[in-house]
């Protein structure tokens, strides 16, 4: 859910199946009595048409407090060895902003995936009888309660060790799921939107510009500045940008960090008139 929606692990953690809206369609041939007799949810083969998620609420955990009196503390350095300990544990909480309330898209993948684990979770229903706790939690421990964030960390830790790759935090896997709607080529706005973010700056902290996007970059503003002509277009009287047009486009390559607006330098033509000795300030 990090890797592929973006989000945070209490976002994921808070999710009921009910915040889950799908619509299937059929998947059985037409004509059959399937298709006149049953609505397309209960179909053998049913396939997703589209399907979204709504984020409203999150599973948070508040430090434990010493409650022992100073007089007489208890000894332990942490509030939660304390036996008087209070204002701590987990908590379901209501997202922090209007932003951070959102409906994503849901890729047909995922719902698959989720399908899977909504059987595999009924089956640990059906093993804890009356001791599951029908919260409908999508993530939900053995006896239905939410997943513990404690547990849910070594859990991921223990998913990067068996696909041995590099140690990570689950809260990069929200990094890499905005660069990759940066490298689809997804409008800013829309990113924020998915992301539940509120301010742009979010977008300079969370965004890793790849290479390669630097560089199709500089090969578009390069085709654009310096586009060669159509044979069966040359004429002396041809229209070429006007300097208000071309210093737009310098304002709006300027407006990139100095590290970029390097590599463009090293792959745009440098002239005298040229973007190239414009890209990288004096």
């Amino acid at each position: 859910m990090a890797l592929t929606l973006g989000l945070r692990r209490g976002e994921a953690l808070g999710l009921r199946w009910s915040d889950l809206t799908v619509k299937w369609q059929h998947g059985c041939e037409q004509g059959t009595k399937c298709r006149k007799n049953r609505a397309a949810h209960v179909c053998a083969k049913r396939e997703t048409e589209s399907a979204a998620l709504t984020i409203k609420r999150g599973i948070q955990q508040l430090v434990w407090r010493h409650g022992c009196p100073e007089k007489r503390p208890c000894g332990k350095k942490y509030g939660a060895g304390c036996p008087q300990r209070h204002g701590g544990g987990v908590v379901v909480t209501d997202v922090k902003s209007r932003a951070g309330r959102r409906t994503i898209g849901v890729p047909r993948q995922l719902i698959d995936a989720l399908e899977k684990h909504r059987e595999a979770q009924n089956a640990e229903r059906d093993k804890a009888c009356e001791l599951w706790d029908e919260g409908d939690w999508m993530f939900a421990n053995y006896v239905g309660r939410p997943v513990h964030p404690t547990v849910d960390h070594e859990n991921w830790k223990l998913l990067l060790r068996s696909a041995e790759v590099r140690d990570a935090r689950l809260h990069d896997a929200r990094h890499t799921a905005a660069t990759m709607l940066l490298v689809l080529k997804v409008p800013p706005r829309a990113i924020m939107s998915v992301m539940g973010w509120s301010e742009h700056a979010m977008l300079t902290r969370y965004l890793h510009i790849p290479h390669e996007l630097t560089d199709d970059i500089a090969a578009q503003v390069g085709g654009l500045m310096w586009a060669a002509p159509a044979a069966a277009d040359v004429d002396d009287d041809e229209e070429e940008l006007t300097d208000e047009q071309r210093a737009a486009l310098l304002k709006l390559v300027a407006a990139l960090p100095d590290r970029w607006r390097e590599r463009l330098a090293d792959v745009l033509p440098d002239d005298d008139d040229g973007p190239g000795s414009a890209l990288v300030p004096a």
